[in-house]
């Protein structure tokens, strides 16, 4: 996956309700395909969350090469 597809996926998971970012940690936990680490490409969990504006987009760490994004 490249950046700009990461970077897409992100910004198509922002969310505003608590109960939207829990959805959001279980796909991503269950579902490892749906968004890779644009650096090894390998899976990638929801590290925490960054408030833009009144909504919150994921930050995503690599499990294997410890990238943030």
């Amino acid at each position: 996956m490249n950046l700009e597809t990461f970077l897409r996926k992100k910004g198509e998971m922002m969310v505003s309700e608590l109960e939207e970012m829990r959805v959001i940690e279980r796909m991503v936990k269950l579902n490892p395909g749906l968004i890779s680490c644009p650096s090894c490409g390998g899976k990638v969990e929801v590290h925490h969350w960054k408030r833009i504006g009144k909504k919150k987009v994921p930050i995503f760490k690599c499990k294997e090469c410890g990238f943030i994004g």
